[in-house]
């Protein structure tokens, strides 16, 4: 009986690892589409694609979702590597 126990402990300790291990690899993918997203805001005139928003509104939207990204890459890295 105490052995089933310490089995199905086991058991759930794994896949409550793994789901945060794929929670993490998740927020890294997330964090990758913003700062990709970002750029591209950023970059938009440049690459000859005229947004419809003032230069002010896209610079602003361009470094938040950069910010963002960093938080969602950092967390994800932060929640990949602790044990």
């Amino acid at each position: 009986m105490q052995q089933d126990q310490t089995v199905r402990k086991n058991l759930e300790e794994e896949h409550q690892q793994r789901g945060t291990n794929y929670r993490g690899l998740g927020q890294i993918v997330r964090g990758l589409l913003f700062v990709f997203v970002g750029l591209f805001i950023l970059f938009s005139d440049k690459l000859g694609l005229g947004l419809k928003a003032s230069p002010l509104v896209q610079t602003i939207m361009g470094y938040l979702a950069i910010a963002y990204g960093a938080f969602r890459l950092g967390s994800g890295v932060w929640k990949m590597t602790r044990k």
